[in-house]
């Protein structure tokens, strides 16, 4: 495969050095470890994306300086027309940073109240489909379907779930985990709308380019050196440790002239914590720690559902979380 990367380890290492940073100064500015640096530096292990944002950030190099002339051309629409750093507004149809800070500073996430949100979100759109031939309360459905949110390994439906008896609009039982025939459009205008993504939406953009070009697994994997189930995994188990090279590999296979990269560095920006007041106040990156990020993908999920099945256009059920939120806030002002 061509070289689509120059020598990382050896850029960081002298960026890090000219800046008089210690491993350990890098690692606490970054969110990392001293030891993952370390590794990282001496090429005995790859680059994360979410290694990379945060390390590039920090010693401020950027993102073209560690790719290779081709590459860039490649992704020049990433180069060319990037979308981040546009003003975020609060009137958007979809969940933004804005709202997922204020879940954050108001201790919804650890306190258990953004739970609680994320069931009246779930249960309000079940009752949108639900019928009284249904043996089941709204209520009682949101919280079967509640656990099954964004869980990260992809099994089969659990039991309780298969015994439901839905009516024929009810939607399917499986994309309560994340919708999977999301649209390409959808995605994408998230993304250019600033609304917050998550891994799993990484792996839903992949996968849809890859059905818009008729593209198999075995193709696909053939094309960036993955097996079937590498690719499968990554499209429904987009791990938190995704490769940056492997982004750029699937940008260029499936033709999206730096779509996928912008999506993808955007979301690793997110999880590193770069929007969090948390961040601002400290001076350092704040990444968002496992069981934060378990509650935003769930609700992220929930306002999946709604859009994936043509409820955006009625913002109520956004204008009702950002009530809940407020209101969680306030509470703590208090």
């Amino acid at each position: 495969m061509d070289v689509i990367l120059k020598k990382l380890g050896q850029i960081i290492k002298n960026k890090r050095k000219s800046k008089e940073f210690s491993l350990n100064q890098l690692a606490e500015l970054s969110g990392g470890t001293a030891s993952q640096i370390s590794r990282i530096e001496n090429e005995k292990a790859a680059l994360t994306l979410s290694a990379a944002v945060r390390l590039l950030h920090v010693l401020d190099i950027s993102l073209a300086d560690i790719l290779e002339p081709q590459t860039i051309e490649s992704m020049r629409l990433y180069f060319k027309n990037k979308s981040t750093g546009q003003i975020v507004s609060e009137n958007l149809n979809y969940l933004n940073h804005n709202d997922i800070d204020l879940l954050d500073m108001s201790r919804a996430l650890s306190s258990g109240k953004a739970g609680e949100m994320i069931l009246i979100l779930l249960e309000d759109f079940i009752g949108m489909f639900k019928n009284a031939d249904m043996p089941w309360t709204s209520s009682e459905l949101a919280h079967l379907f509640y656990n099954y949110l964004a869980v990260k390994e992809l099994k089969s439906l659990p039991q309780d779930i298969l015994s439901i008896k839905t009516a024929n609009n009810f939607p399917k039982l499986e994309d309560f985990r994340y919708p999977k025939n999301i649209s390409l459009d959808k995605l994408e205008n998230i993304h250019l709308s600033n609304g917050t993504l998550i891994l799993l939406d990484i792996g839903a953009y992949i996968r849809q380019s890859r059905y818009s070009r008729s593209l198999s697994l075995q193709a696909l994997g053939d094309m960036v050196g993955f097996s079937n189930q590498g690719i499968r995994k990554l499209e429904n188990q987009t791990p938190e440790k995704l490769r940056l090279e492997d982004v750029l590999r699937l940008d260029q296979a499936l033709n999206l002239d730096g779509k996928l990269l912008s999506m993808a560095w955007e979301t690793a920006k997110f999880y590193a914590g770069f929007y969090r007041t948390k961040t601002k106040t400290a001076g350092v990156l704040k990444p968002f720690q496992s069981f934060e990020i378990h509650g935003i993908e769930k609700l992220v999920v929930v306002s999946r559902l709604y859009q994936h099945y043509g409820a955006e256009a009625d913002s109520d059920w956004l204008k009702k979380y950002r009530s809940h939120a407020q209101n969680a806030f306030s509470d703590l002002r208090k």
